[in-house]
């Protein structure tokens, strides 16, 4: 009888089976220094909007996080090559969201969510998905509430 032999784990070949969107991780660890060295407020934003941006979107999911998944979230210094749990984890959520795979998106947030929170968890990586996709920045308030405010400032 001969023995199996497995093939010989490779980093290299871990980083090609699950690659990383770069440009979100550095977006979401900045937007998680701004979330430490902000003020402690409500973390929802008006993700509803429909022209809702991804920036307000993603300030909201990782706000959100650590409350929803009752633990502080480990995120590394913008830059950084290696990637934490947590980081990688929410970057999971969100590429389930993009490409619409439900079971993914359940299985991430049944595993690490609090019943409560799941659907909420959800929601938001959907909008960040949906606002990535559309190329929504939002970094201000949408349109349609610029042309609001000017209209009444034209008024007085």
């Amino acid at each position: 009888m001969t023995a199996l032999q497995a093939p010989p784990f490779s980093l290299a070949h871990a980083a090609r089976a699950a690659p990383v969107d770069r440009a979100l991780l550095a977006r979401m660890r900045f937007v998680a220094c701004s979330c430490r060295a902000g003020a402690r407020v409500d973390a929802s934003c008006d993700c509803t909007v429909p022209d809702a941006g991804m920036k307000p979107c993603l300030a909201s999911l990782v706000a959100t996080a650590p409350q929803a998944t009752g633990r502080h979230l480990t995120f590394y210094r913008p830059g950084e090559a290696d990637i934490s749990f947590d980081e990688s984890w929410l970057l999971a959520l969100v590429e389930a969201a993009a490409r619409g795979d439900g079971d993914s998106l359940r299985f991430l947030t049944i595993r690490h969510v609090a019943p409560p929170a799941r659907a909420r968890m959800a929601f938001l990586a959907r909008r960040v998905a949906e606002a990535r996709a559309g190329g929504i920045e939002g970094d201000e308030t949408p349109r349609r509430d610029h042309a609001k405010a000017d209209a009444r400032t034209a008024l007085t």
